[in-house]
């Protein structure tokens, strides 16, 4: 468990699963100055009663709650919907009522998953840290595996709602976790999730590294001047580099990375006279009175 700063005041994301219950009651042994936030995502009859227990909880310790309830999507990817209005939930509240940072329960075994499914589909690989700057957020749990939080939630009788579509392996998720990573342990041994999980620290600060090398412009987005000084460090570094310039370019305005081709659209639309760039999730950059601006159809 990662130290909380001190003198700061903290959101926790709590669904009220065993990992975000145990991450709230490790944050209560350190501080008092908490807020609780849930969001209720609607996949489940059952998600009301998640909300109310969550709430009763928050309520028995007397620490601020904030809930959302969002409509249910009836197309497109449910999950990436969730995440996205729920980390743009936490972000609102965060701001609103002055929370320094937003904790959530990411453990080990959640980021090697996560990994799993980047290579297995052919997406850019992330590593993670336990601290966000940009988004705000700690992860004061990463570094423990999900047994290790079964037996802390076991010894300090933590009451927590077990959600039954953890055990849907239709969910990719779900079936890398019961499936796949059994299969792995039970080739190589147990050592095998300490091993990914330690590579993929390793590839964090390489994107660290990364990012810290690239120029990303000062000026606001969009402006000439940004423009400008986009095409003159487009023009001085080497081809391979360019993509990853233009994701750090676009992040803070997005609020979420591009994959590959995205990426290579959007090279193209700042190195181009391309009027026009449509993105995912609503978002089109357009050429307009010598600059760029951005809009959200959403």
């Amino acid at each position: 468990m990662e130290h909380l700063p001190p003198n700061n005041r903290f959101l926790v994301a709590v669904s009220g699963g065993r990992d975000s219950m145990a991450l709230l009651h490790i944050a209560l042994g350190q501080t008092r100055n908490l807020g609780i936030a849930h969001v209720n995502h609607n996949f489940r009859a059952e998600s009301k009663n998640d909300l109310e227990f969550v709430r009763n909880y928050a309520e028995r310790l007397e620490i601020p709650f904030y809930s959302r309830t969002l409509e249910v999507l009836e197309s497109g990817n449910k999950e990436e919907f969730g995440r996205n209005e729920r980390y743009k939930f936490f972000k609102e509240i965060r701001e609103k009522e002055g929370y320094d940072w937003i904790l959530t329960a990411h453990h080990r075994d959640d980021v090697i998953e996560s990994f799993l499914m980047q290579i297995l589909f052919g997406r850019r690989v992330y590593g993670i840290a336990p601290k966000d700057e940009k988004r705000k957020l700690l992860r004061p749990i990463l570094n423990l595996s999900r047994d290790e939080i079964t037996e802390y939630v076991r010894k300090n009788d933590i009451p927590f709602i077990e959600d039954p579509t953890n055990e849907d392996t239709s969910f990719l998720r779900n079936k890398i976790r019961h499936t796949l990573m059994p299969n792995l342990k039970s080739l190589f041994g147990d050592q095998v999730s300490g091993s990914i999980f330690e590579s993929l620290r390793e590839i964090h600060d390489l994107q660290l590294a990364l990012e810290w090398t690239l120029d990303v412009p000062s000026e606001p987005f969009g402006t000439k001047e940004f423009l400008k000084k986009l095409q003159t460090e487009l023009d001085l570094m080497p081809q391979f580099l360019k993509p990853y310039l233009i994701e750090q370019v676009l992040l803070p305005v997005l609020n979420y990375r591009l994959g590959k081709s995205h990426r290579e659209r959007a090279l193209y639309f700042f190195t181009s006279n391309s009027p026009e760039l449509q993105l995912p999730r609503g978002i089109t950059l357009r050429r307009q009175g010598g600059g760029v601006v951005l809009i959200n159809s959403l």
